[in-house]
């Protein structure tokens, strides 16, 4: 008879540990439809930014792999802003299908930019999943603009229109990111 290399009382700390791990809101590899990726690190949030409502100016830390924008080089500016970490995992499963949509829509003059909530913990891990994913787009972390944007769960993607106003949002809006450039290019 073989015998367990754990005591009883350690395997039942690690059952009710992983038990515990796996409840976490949306960190698992299906997550639902209310709940669409990680838990953020902000803390409670603001109301979530909806469509329609004006988007902030786009604040960070600091800024890796490009610039920041200036307010005045979006105005009038369609802009795809994903909020992410490199902490979680249904981040970066979005990232192929976001750089996908980059290459289809920066010819027509829609900028991409990220805000990461990784910290200076873990700011050396997302600049290296940046470089290794191939994302051409600046990030900013430590992102300020992304405590108002009302953020609970990670990834979050807003399109913002011309008129510098939310067009859509990944977790409140129907359709696609793809329907949503292109409504907000007035295709």
């Amino acid at each position: 008879m073989k015998r367990s290399i754990f005591s009883p009382t350690m395997t039942a700390i690690l059952l009710v540990g992983s038990v515990a791990l796996s409840a976490l809101p949306g960190c698992d590899s299906s997550p639902s439809p209310a709940q669409q990726g990680c838990p953020t690190n902000l803390g409670a949030p603001n109301e979530m930014l909806r469509a329609g409502k004006p988007f902030p100016p786009l604040m960070a830390e600091g800024w890796f792999n490009g610039e920041a924008p200036t307010p005045e080089e979006l105005k009038g500016q369609v802009f795809v802003v994903d909020v992410w970490a490199s902490w979680c995992g249904p981040c970066k499963k979005a990232i192929p299908e976001m750089i996908t949509t980059y290459e289809k829509y920066k010819d027509r003059g829609v900028r991409f930019f990220g805000l990461s909530q990784d910290d200076a913990n873990t700011l050396e891990q997302a600049r290296v999943f940046v470089k290794r994913a191939g994302v051409p787009w600046p990030n900013g972390y430590g992102a300020s603009t992304a405590d108002s944007l009302g953020v609970e769960y990670i990834p979050m993607v807003f399109v913002v229109g011309r008129d510098g106003r939310v067009v859509w949002n990944s977790q409140a809006s129907p359709g696609t990111l793809d329907d949503a450039i292109a409504s907000a290019l007035g295709e």
